[in-house]
């Protein structure tokens, strides 16, 4: 029996990579939708941990596969998931305070700072990776 284990490519890891950011979207919209529906607290923290965790996880995979491709824009792409990480503990404290409006700004801006990051750093990764890929 073989075991050795199958390196995805890079074309799947930048795959993955654009699933992980519906994900992370969706958790974030749910968030909001939890707070602009004031639903229960513990539902909402749930969300918001989970948000938090998965965000968390998210951030590493990538920055690993960054260093992992010598990724060249590593170090502006990691200030970006340090910001996002920001808006994280800004909408935690603002929640755990009771400021639900200042959570769900945070989390506007989150969203709006997420999208862009998607949209310019994480596609010019994707790029880099496909390149990778056709090397």
């Amino acid at each position: 029996m073989d075991a050795t284990l199958n390196k995805p490519t890079a074309a799947e890891d930048s795959a993955t990579i654009d699933n992980e950011h519906q994900v992370q979207v969706g958790m974030l919209d749910a968030f909001c939708k939890l707070l602009e529906d004031d639903e229960a607290s513990s539902e909402v923290q749930e969300m918001l941990d989970q948000l938090a965790a998965y965000s968390e996880v998210h951030f590493m995979s990538e920055q690993l596969l960054m260093r992992m491709y010598a990724y060249p824009d590593y170090d502006d792409h990691v200030l970006d998931h340090e910001a996002m990480t920001e808006y994280i503990n800004d909408m935690k404290k603002s929640f755990s305070s009771g400021q639900n409006i200042k959570a769900l700004a945070a989390a506007n801006n989150m969203r709006n700072f997420l999208l862009s990051h998607i949209d310019s750093r994480d596609k010019a990764f994707s790029q880099y990776l496909n390149t990778m890929g056709s090397t």
